[in-house]
């Protein structure tokens, strides 16, 4: 099926733009066989002459042509949003790239840094110091070839439907599978894969790690209007794991896990009170996210009781049990 074609911004295609830019409002009046020889290494005009549209379509850039000059020019005085940028802008593009280094085996990555490298190149002074006094916190790094993160990002651009071979969490056995891919997913330095999966007719979560003999098809497909991973959460906010139920959970928290549990946003529909007479605070919330929400609780060791629903009550007294057991209790 024919895709849409999309505008994709990267470090070369922003150069242009500023190039030509300047060139039609120095009054050079260019043609776009000029423009090709300067800016395109003299590859022909059709890039140009989608650069020039795209300045019109989307910077609004009031271009004309002059047929007696032979060139274009500005009806009225322009200048690129992007030649304004503050040295606050700057310090804050900056800031950003710095962030975005969880990213860095990505394509991704490379394009932003790119562009934040194009658009930041000033005599702009930046305190380095500065730019590490807002970080992210170090996570275990999970190795992952960089050329099969380079595959993946490249099936995402074209919707092309990806094959590989894949062995599970909890079943090491090795099955091939056919995925239409959705998101890529960086959760505490791991790489998932959210797609549908023709075999299990229904979308499904992929470690990369687990990936083997990747192949980018030439088959494509339509990307769903909700395709994103957050519809399938069921409003809760625990990583990367989906089941196929809803379920909703009420859960006690005790001593200094109560401040704990109504310092953050856990799901869209929580509910958080306190039960002064029993000293504890109870949330309650709808979630797909089974197994992320059953660790959450048992992180919080001897702080959280669940209550609801069942499964998840008998799941943790299990564990309580197994515990005691290693304890010689």
């Amino acid at each position: 099926m024919k895709q849409e074609k999309r505008h994709t911004y990267t470090h070369l295609m922003l150069e242009r733009l500023i190039n030509i830019h300047k060139e039609i409002r120095d009054g050079h009046y260019p043609n776009t066989t000029e423009l090709a020889r300067k800016f395109n290494d003299g590859k022909g005009t059709a890039t140009i002459s989608r650069d020039i549209e795209f300045l019109r379509d989307r910077f609004y850039a009031p271009i004309e042509y002059d047929y007696s000059r032979k060139g274009y020019y500005y009806t009225e005085n322009f200048e690129m949003p992007i030649n304004n940028l503050s040295s606050e802008k700057l310090q804050t593009l900056f800031a950003a790239k710095h962030l975005l280094e969880h990213f860095k085996d990505t394509p991704l990555y490379e394009e932003i840094s790119n562009i934040i490298d194009f658009l930041t190149e000033t005599s702009l002074e930046i305190d380095s110091t500065f730019l590490k006094r807002v970080t992210l916190s170090p996570v275990p790094k999970f190795l992952v070839d960089k050329n099969l993160i380079a595959e993946i990002y490249r099936a995402l651009q074209e919707n092309a439907i990806i094959e590989f071979d894949y062995s599970g969490r909890w079943n090491q056995e090795i099955s091939h599978r056919k995925v239409h891919p959705y998101q890529l997913i960086l959760e505490d330095g791991k790489y998932f894969l959210y797609g549908y999966s023709e075999e299990r007719s229904d979308v499904r979560i992929f470690s990369l790690g687990n990936m083997q003999n990747l192949l980018v098809t030439k088959e494509t497909f339509t990307l769903p209007k909700d395709f994103e991973f957050q519809n399938r959460s069921g409003g809760g906010f625990f990583g990367t794991f989906a089941s196929n139920f809803k379920d909703e959970y009420k859960i006690e928290f005790y001593e200094n896990a109560r401040e704990m549990v109504k310092s953050c946003l856990w799901a869209e529909n929580q509910v958080i009170e306190d039960d002064e007479n029993r000293k504890c605070t109870i949330i309650t919330f709808t979630s797909t996210q089974t197994s992320k929400v059953e660790e959450w609780v048992l992180s919080q060791g001897m702080y959280a009781k669940p209550l609801a629903p069942k499964w998840l009550v008998d799941s943790w007294k299990e564990h309580i049990k197994g515990l005691c057991k290693l304890a010689g209790m």
